[in-house]
């Protein structure tokens, strides 16, 4: 097969495509502060009004009191209820949409490292500009600083594996420090570093020893901010237990006698909660969060084995739901109070239904990117971080707020699919162009069915 013809359209300069970037993210942001005027705050639900009452003062209190989850978004949220006693949400939300901003750049880079200025200049522009990404920071969830500090943490990567000096051990030391930073804002990245790793090794053109070298210095850097968290939590309970410490409810919730979490914490999972899981096996009564989390990891396992029909239907579903159509934001908007704009606006089924179509084509043109590009490296990362997340929410329950991890990857190969289109198009009768219209197929069905099922629920209330 031939290579790829090079687009008529010439890349811009480095100056040039950091320039429109920064007039279109200043006007961008501009729009999105904006919006936090006009449309209003919208209400706190589930774990994000956690987030929220639970940082009250909660660097007087770090040391004694267990919060479950990664402690930055906490400081982070202390910090802001500090300075903006009377406008503390308002001023979080703010900050939160600088950081997307922030990272926008940080992909931008990424696309630059895929190809060149005008896929990153594209992908940057449309991070910016999709209405998941951008819709999630106005939510106080911990995905927002996460994704900065992994995309600054994945373009920092791949700057360092261009070095073969010294350079390149110092940049992964970097690397290393700013995933601490990932982790410690969002724990579901953790296991990741070994993939991390093995990407490293797989892909640096560096000798065996300066390799180790590298692997030491990222390990070293990555323990040093995470251990401070451990220590605080094996004073607590006397075990080890790097972050999270309710990972163990997470297995309870996953595998029971009732329907696990869907896309938005809707359905039977909504009632069962309700209802207090009636018919639920117990919750185990050991102390300790990583003798809970055993525990718990064996009664899911035995539950696996006992139901493994009933098993493979709800890893489909957790699958399915993972890449449902809806955004996570449209459960805030669905509680807005009645008269208000993003209610009678927005929160409607045609208008929702019109929003998830920036959705599809998101993971339509990322889906032909990663399958038509020819870059090694930056795909075959993305590919695992994909994977893995995948891996995680087949397993436990896929919410459409996990995909938030990897919804800079693809838009990274969204951008790569739109500079390339035409080039796509000319290959359109090879097996790349038989299997995209393949899965095209697949998801388009499904989100068809899926997309109707919004329209009704939320025609229905």
């Amino acid at each position: 097969m031939t290579l790829p013809e090079p687009s008529p359209l010439p890349a811009p300069s480095a100056r040039t495509a950091w320039r429109a970037f920064a007039i279109v993210a200043a006007a961008l942001l501009a729009i999105k502060l904006l919006a936090l005027i006009v449309l209003r705050d919208p209400p706190l639900l589930g774990d994000e009004g956690t987030y929220w009452d639970w940082s009250k003062r909660y660097l007087d209190t770090y040391w004694t009191k267990d919060e479950w989850w990664s402690p930055l978004q906490f400081v982070f949220l202390d910090l802001v209820q500090r300075a903006f006693p009377v406008h503390g949400l308002i001023a979080a939300r703010a900050l939160q949409l600088l950081v997307q901003t922030a990272t926008g750049a940080f992909v931008m880079g990424l696309g630059r490292e895929l190809e060149d200025h005008r896929v990153g200049l594209a992908a940057g522009l449309l991070y910016l500009a999709l209405p998941e990404p951008v819709s999630f920071a106005y939510l106080l969830f911990s995905e927002t600083w996460a994704a900065f500090w992994f995309a600054a943490a994945a373009l920092l990567y791949f700057r360092s594996l261009r070095r073969l000096d010294l350079g390149g051990d110092l940049g992964q030391a970097l690397v290393g420090l700013a995933f601490a930073l990932t982790v410690l804002f969002r724990a579901v990245y953790f296991y990741f570093l070994p993939l991390w790793l093995l990407h490293y090794w797989l892909s640096s053109s560096r000798p065996r020893l300066n390799k180790i070298i590298s692997v030491l210095l990222f390990l070293a850097a990555f323990a040093g901010p995470v251990s401070i968290h451990a220590l605080k939590n094996y004073r607590l309970f006397g075990e080890f237990v790097p972050l999270n410490t309710n990972t163990w409810l997470n297995f309870w919730y996953a595998h029971n006698t009732f329907e696990p979490p869907d896309h938005n914490f809707y359905g039977p999972y909504l009632e069962s909660l309700r209802q207090g899981f009636p018919g639920a096996r117990p919750e185990t009564k050991i102390a300790g969060p990583a003798s809970k989390q055993r525990a718990e990891m064996k009664n899911a396992l035995w539950f696996i084995a006992m139901h493994p029909g009933l098993t493979a239907r709800r890893t489909l579903r957790k699958v399915e739901d993972l890449f449902h159509p809806s955004l996570y934001i449209y459960r805030n908007w669905y509680v807005m109070p009645k008269g208000s704009f993003v209610r009678e606006r927005l929160a409607r089924p045609w208008p929702l239904a019109l929003i998830s179509t920036t959705y599809v084509a998101m993971t339509l043109l990322a889906t032909a990117g990663l399958v038509f590009s020819r870059e090694g490296r930056v795909r075959s990362f993305a590919l695992m971080l994909i994977g893995y997340q995948l891996a995680l929410a087949a397993f436990f329950f896929g919410p459409t707020r996990f995909r938030m991890a990897f919804v800079p990857a693809l838009v990274i190969f969204m951008g790569w699919a739109v500079v390339n289109i035409r080039e796509m198009w000319r290959q359109k009768f090879s097996w790349r162009g038989a299997f995209v219209a393949v899965l095209w197929a697949v998801m388009l069905a499904d989100w068809s069915k899926l997309t109707w099922e919004l329209i009704q629920r939320y025609r229905h209330g």
